[in-house]
């Protein structure tokens, strides 16, 4: 049996991006996250998962966000070893003030 855990709107304010504002300034950004696991061995609590996101964004500033997706994937991979598929979404709001830039990095098992 499958399930799929999903953390929406998840507001982060860190540093992240490569221009010169960005690297002195926080910003906020937005994480859309959903993971499939199976329950055969333990469940997958959003709490501890949470807190391993929140903790990546505050030791690590990030020049890209793909460079962000990459350290959150390997980081709740580490932790979880009951993931079947995971996308991930992070977007920079305040950056355009006509559109939301955002990057999606999707994983699966099988691939």
């Amino acid at each position: 049996m499958n399930f799929c855990l999903s953390l929406s709107d998840f507001r982060i304010n860190t540093i992240i991006g490569i221009l010169p504002k960005e690297r002195k300034e926080s910003q906020d950004i937005i994480l859309d996250l959903s993971i499939v696991y199976s329950v055969e061995s333990k469940i997958i609590d959003y709490a501890i998962l949470h807190s391993i996101i929140l903790d990546i964004f505050k030791k690590n500033h990030f020049g890209y966000l793909e460079e962000a997706l990459r350290c959150l994937l390997d980081s709740i991979l580490e932790q979880f070893d009951n993931i079947k598929a995971i996308s991930l979404c992070l977007k920079k709001p305040t950056i355009f003030d006509d559109c939301i830039p955002s990057i999606t990095l999707k994983w699966d098992k099988n691939d």
